[in-house]
């Protein structure tokens, strides 16, 4: 029972040190405030230089809508229902690299990529595209020729997919034509027969109708539904960004700087006993 009560204390002890160790540890910033305030003024100080220092840059925008691709002639899984894969268009080379090029656009396409942001709005077709560069005209070209050859280069890989899948319908045509041949040689009752060479009938029809549909309909790739503007006011990224990021690292540092109270108390501790020690030598060699 005393062996009970005991373990008890001891974990009752070891609770109450460790909240007295978590709570000493975040106190520690509190104790020292000459630090932790300098602390805050360094780092506030050179995040304000960093931010004046950051280039003020003109942003153009473009409004592309990106059509759906949902008609008949195509497969299913070549039906274009996600926004990715128009992103995935802008990012290609075909699209993001010929405009870097076009321009001399500084660091070609890196560079154009730094200052790219792409915006697709929820639950829609809309894609939002902004290009921020210190010369207004740059940005306003950029954006421009990158809506452009996006919608080209969308339009040829529609048109791409359009010519497989003619192949492919037209291949199939011509099978289901050789099966209507060969069913005067196999053993079907007349019947049979007549219902074999309607099913695959039909299923020429659909065949063609889907060719028909191709030749007929050229692929949509989409279209710009808010034109670029000149940008005349040039801006900095917003301050709210340097601010949280100072913030942060201030804490942090405040953290780093603050002295550790153990180390202080181990300190005096062997500090303590080196008298004991001094005044014992002191007594042997009087």
């Amino acid at each position: 029972m005393i062996a009970k009560v005991a373990g008890r204390r001891r974990k009752h002890a070891g609770q109450v040190a460790d909240s007295d160790t978590i709570a000493s540890v975040l106190a520690r910033p509190l104790h020292h405030p000459a630090r932790t305030l300098l602390c805050f003024l360094v780092v506030f100080s050179l995040g304000g230089v960093f931010y004046l220092l950051s280039p003020a840059k003109y942003s153009a925008r473009v409004d592309v809508v990106v059509v759906a691709i949902t008609s008949p002639s195509q497969s299913i899984s070549e039906r274009d229902i996600s926004i990715d894969s128009a992103v995935q268009i802008l990012y290609s080379d075909a699209v993001l690299g010929q405009t870097a090029r076009a321009l001399d656009y500084p660091g070609r396409s890196t560079g154009l990529l730094d200052e790219l942001t792409i915006s697709p709005l929820i639950n829609s077709r809309l894609l939002k595209l902004y290009v921020a560069n210190e010369d207004a005209r740059l940005a306003y070209d950029a954006v421009n020729l990158l809506a452009q050859n996006f919608l080209t280069e969308r339009r040829v890989r529609l048109e791409n997919l359009a010519e497989v899948r003619r192949g492919e319908l037209e291949s199939h045509t011509h099978a289901l034509r050789n099966q209507i041949a060969e069913l005067q040689n196999q053993q079907f009752s007349e019947a049979d027969s007549r219902e074999l060479r309607r099913q695959l009938s039909d299923q020429i029809t659909d065949m063609e109708f889907a060719v028909a549909a191709i030749d007929t309909i050229p692929p949509e790739p989409g279209f710009i539904s808010r034109e670029a503007v000149m940008p005349t006011v040039a801006s900095r990224p917003p301050a709210t960004v340097y601010f949280a990021s100072s913030l942060a690292l201030a804490i942090v540092l405040s953290f780093i700087v603050a002295p550790n109270s153990r180390s202080q108390i181990t300190i005096q501790r062997l500090g303590g006993r080196k008298a004991p020690l001094s005044q014992l030598f002191g007594g042997i060699n009087a």
